[in-house]
């Protein structure tokens, strides 16, 4: 009798993969992903480092000193004029409102 007219649906038989397959595989993807992260934190380093740079450059550029006159070189050509009363300057929270334009009338 053949083995398949006795059991209708025989079972296919696994083969066990290579072990020493797939353990060239995991070591090269392990390597890779060693290999990427590596590649990724010297690429990091150096950005920051070129930011600190930047950063570096435009701070000194901002913090250069300007130079000052010792003495003001404008000249007041005239002194203004308070148009407004004295008395009428201060306002009192507890007093009736008092409008400054009203003494100018």
């Amino acid at each position: 009798m053949e083995p398949s007219a006795q059991n209708p649906n025989p079972i296919p038989s696994v083969s066990m993969p290579n072990t020493a397959l797939t353990k060239d595989k995991q070591i090269r993807l392990l390597i890779i992903a060693i290999f990427l992260f590596i590649t990724s934190l010297i690429t990091s380093y150096i950005t920051l480092q070129q930011r600190a740079e930047q950063q570096k450059q435009v701070q000194s550029f901002v913090k250069k000193p300007q130079p000052q006159p010792q003495q003001s070189s404008v000249v007041l050509k005239k002194e203004y004029k308070n148009p407004f009363d004295k008395n009428s300057q201060y306002v009192n929270p507890f007093a009736q409102y008092k409008n400054p334009f009203d003494s100018l009338k």
